[in-house]
Formats: C-alpha cells, structure tokens, sequence
C-alpha cells in the first residue's frame, strides 16, 4: 500500500505542483534519504537516470556531492528562507545594472 500512496503522490506532483514545489520536494527527498545512509553517489545516479528522461539533451549531470550540498540547503532552509524574496531581488537588480554598466545585458 505504501508504494501505491507513493506513486499517488508523484502523479499528483507532475499534475498539481508548480516548478517551486517540485524543487523543494525533491531536495527534501534528498536530504531525508541521505539522512537514512543512501549513499549520495546512488542518490545523483538516480536523479540523473531521471535528468535523462526529462531533460535529454541537459549536459549536465549530478554528483554525490551535489546531493550533499541538497541537504545543507534543506537544512538552511529550515526555519526561514534560505535567501529570502527580498534578498533574491536586490541581488538580481543589481546584477543587472552591472550587466548595463558593462554593455553584458542580462542571460535568459
């Protein structure tokens, strides 16, 4: 029955959950299961087992220690935001006027 509520949960994810949530989700997932000893290695594999049928064509992939580094986010993020709404802001401003100043203009 578990496994069943799981997969629940995961349908209802792609289906209800907006980008954020699915970030948080996942990072939670993480650290609770390194926090369980999964190793972090057996951790990057899946998720890039999973980066590949989301996003083929993404160069990138994950490592043992990305995992780890999932964790110290979920852990900063336990009482308050981790970077808050209004930090995120004022950091993305002024990148983009440094960006004008220098002619760079702003990335996609």
């Amino acid at each position: 029955m578990g496994r069943l509520i799981d997969k629940a949960e995961d349908v209802a994810g792609v289906l209800l959950h907006s980008h954020s949530d699915r970030v948080a989700v996942t990072v939670d997932r993480v650290a609770r299961s390194l926090k369980r000893k999964v190793d972090a290695d057996v951790l990057a594999l899946q998720m890039n087992k999973n980066l590949e049928r989301n996003l083929p064509d993404e160069p990138m992939r994950f490592t043992g220690a990305d995992m780890k580094k999932f964790a110290l986010l979920s852990r900063a993020c336990k009482s308050r935001p981790g970077l808050t709404k209004e930090q995120a802001g004022e950091l993305q401003r002024n990148q983009a006027e440094a960006d004008a100043e220098l002619g760079d203009g702003v990335p996609e």
